[in-house]
């Protein structure tokens, strides 16, 4: 299980972060519908906006820690992953894997619905073990 110290942002930071994109400033807007010069300032401001005031970052950070975190030492090497095991005994084991800049997280859902099919209008009898290595040098490593 990760250990909430392995992510532990403090809402000082948090709030540092939110008022720095409240206050971050924007060049002038031009016409470019098709985002030809850059980005369109509309659409930069709704996502700043969702960033700074909207998105909760705390139940994020929950979330992360009360995933299924393991560690296995490979070699001198540790190594975090996570571990959706079937919701039947004897479910196949099968990994998969991310590259940079992808996460782990990004797998969660489908690592859910093979782990537990039944959850999502599944056979259960499909469920099989997921595990989803986090690359080494990536967050969520203990300290060895």
């Amino acid at each position: 299980m990760l250990d909430s110290r392995f992510i532990n942002v403090s809402s000082g930071d948090f709030e540092d972060l939110r008022r720095r994109l409240r206050d971050t400033r924007r060049p002038q807007s031009w016409s470019s519908p098709d985002w030809e010069a850059g980005t369109d300032l509309s659409e930069l401001r709704r996502l700043v906006k969702f960033w700074a005031d909207d998105f909760d970052w705390e139940s994020q950070q929950a979330l992360i820690v009360a995933m299924p975190w393991h560690t296995a030492d490979l070699a001198g090497t540790h190594v975090s992953y996570l571990r959706f095991d079937a919701e039947v005994s004897g479910g196949l084991p099968i990994v998969l894997t991310n590259g940079w800049p992808s996460t782990a997280l990004e797998f969660v859902d489908v690592a859910q619905r093979l782990s537990t099919p039944s959850h999502f209008g599944g056979n259960p009898d499909l469920a099989v073990t997921v595990i989803v290595p986090v690359l080494p040098g990536l967050p969520f490593l203990p300290s060895a």
